[in-house]
């Protein structure tokens, strides 16, 4: 295994940091390992369902 992935999504597009509009199918692909490496974690921390979660950010390669 080499942390490769390729999955099919829907979500938001994102501009100079703005939501631009919704996405329903998107092709989503990269490297696990890479991703974490470069996550940022934000200080937005949110309860979901007992859990306490920060936003992260990450890069990826997204195709429409």
């Amino acid at each position: 295994m080499n942390g490769d992935f390729a999955v099919t999504a829907a979500g938001f597009a994102i501009v100079d940091g703005k939501l631009a509009g919704y996405l329903p199918k998107v092709g989503i692909a990269g490297n696990l390992l890479t991703m974490l490496a470069n996550a940022e974690v934000g200080n937005d921390v949110q309860n979901h369902r007992m859990l306490f979660v920060p936003t992260i950010r990450t890069r990826m390669t997204v195709s429409v």
